[in-house]
């Protein structure tokens, strides 16, 4: 699947469509209301994934050589693509991770900061686009794009419509299910570390780290998916979706990558 190849109209229109939706649903006078919140959330996550797919075209224009454009390439070429150099990389961490603390440090219900949420909401989904760019442009990733898209996709509904379920289970078990999966993500990453610096890597520890991080991020959807329901109940007036849709952002990322690299 190389998706450089007659994708780019459909993400612009995809893109546009939603901020049209948004613009309908989610907003009045030029603000966030309340009314279809969950309904707004979803368009949110949505409109992430499409300015992801926008993000990644730009990135491919700018760094491809004409020649390069419209084809594949191998995937350590397509990552020195996106980072160069370490102090690139460097800069690139303190950018992601800036505007991601940024934007989750503000309030989920507020009045002020309409355009800051979406600026730095904007500037996050750049990073993740960057760190996505590779797998699209690379010759060993790109034909398992469709797959990966696929199985992300069932597993985000199945988890999703879990909480639509059993929505009094996840609300009573969220404080303590949230610390249990903290927990198990510090330990996933803590071990990746370990067994990635000892060159002690093998099969055996890449289906592990395969089914932890699937069994972590699937749980994530449901109790986002979870806490959605409850800012719905709490909300009055101007919630912030950028914030609040990131956090399933991050989760269907998380995922996605993890059926590419793991399941190759």
């Amino acid at each position: 699947m190389n998706f450089f190849k007659q994708s780019f109209l459909y993400v612009f229109l995809s893109t546009l469509l939603l901020i049209l939706l948004i613009s309908r649903f989610a907003m009045k006078d030029g603000k966030p209301h309340c009314d279809n919140f969950i309904v707004n959330v979803y368009l949110y996550i949505a409109l992430s994934f499409s300015l992801i797919g926008l993000y990644i075209h730009f990135f491919n224009k700018v760094l491809s050589t004409p020649k390069e454009v419209y084809k594949l390439i191998p995937f350590y070429s397509a990552y020195l693509h996106s980072f160069p150099s370490v102090w690139f990389y460097v800069l690139f961490l303190v950018v992601s991770f800036g505007s991601l603390i940024a934007l989750v440090s503000r309030s989920v219900f507020s009045k002020e900061g309409f355009l800051l949420n979406h600026t730095l909401w904007a500037i996050f989904l750049g990073t993740l686009a960057l760190t996505t760019y590779p797998f699209f442009k690379s010759i060993e990733f790109s034909p398992l794009i469709g797959y990966a898209l696929y199985m992300t996709s069932i597993v985000f509904t199945v988890m999703s419509a879990a909480v639509y379920a059993y929505p009094s289970f996840f609300e009573k078990t969220y404080t303590t299910a949230m610390a249990a999966l903290l927990i198990g993500l510090i330990s996933i990453i803590l071990i990746e570390l370990i067994f990635t610096i000892t060159n002690a890597y093998n099969t055996q520890v890449n289906r592990f780290m395969f089914y932890a991080i699937l069994i972590v991020f699937s749980l994530l959807v449901s109790y986002d998916t979870s806490r959605m329901f409850t800012y719905a109940k709490q909300c009055v007036d101007s919630p912030n979706y950028p914030k609040i849709s990131t956090s399933q952002t991050l989760n269907i990322i998380n995922l996605f990558q993890n059926f590419l690299i793991r399941r190759r």
